[in-house]
C-alpha cells in the first residue's frame, strides 16, 4: 500500500467489537462474531444477486486503489459512536480519498439488503462519473 492508504483501524469508524471480517478484493465487511449470519448474509447477497454491480465495483475500485468497508455496527452505541449521535440515516455513506465507509446499523432484513444494494450502486455511479472519490470529495466527507 502506499502513504495515502486509509488506515480503517485507527479511524473513528473503526470499533474493537469488529473481531471479524470478510474480504473479497476492495470490497471489506466488517463485523462482530455475533453478527455472522448476517454477514454471510450480506455477503451472499453479493455474490449471488448482485455479482455484476460488485465485480464493477470491484475492477473501478482496482483503478483508484480504494476499497468499500461495509460496516455491521453490533449496537445502535457501537453505531453512533462512530458516526455521531446527531445521525439520523441508518446506511451512512461516507467518502475517504479513494475509499468509501458505508455503516450498517440495525438488524439485516430483506429491506437492509436492498439499501445496501441502492448505496453500493450510488457508489458505482460516484466512480463511474468521477474515476476516483478524492475527486468528488475532501478526505473523510460524509456524502449521503
Amino acid at each position: 500500500m502506499d502513504g495515502h492508504s486509509f488506515q480503517f483501524t485507527q479511524s473513528v469508524y473503526y470499533t474493537p467489537a469488529f473481531n471479524s471480517a470478510i474480504f473479497d478484493g476492495a470490497i471489506r465487511l466488517y463485523f462482530s462474531q455475533s453478527q455472522e449470519s448476517a454477514a454471510l448474509r450480506i455477503y451472499f447477497d453479493l455474490q449471488e444477486y448482485c455479482k455484476d454491480l460488485a465485480d464493477r465495483l470491484k475492477k473501478r475500485l482496482e483503478t483508484v486503489q480504494g476499497h468499500i468497508y461495509l460496516l455491521l455496527y453490533p449496537t445502535p452505541e457501537t453505531f453512533s459512536f462512530s458516526f455521531g449521535p446527531q445521525n439520523t440515516s441508518t446506511m451512512p455513506l461516507v467518502s475517504h480519498g479513494s475509499d468509501c465507509i458505508l455503516g450498517i446499523c440495525g438488524p439485516v432484513e430483506e429491506e437492509t439488503l436492498t439499501s445496501i444494494h441502492n448505496r453500493l450502486q450510488e457508489i458505482d455511479e460516484l466512480l463511474a462519473g468521477t474515476i476516483s472519490l478524492g475527486l468528488r470529495a475532501p478526505p473523510e466527507t460524509e456524502l449521503w
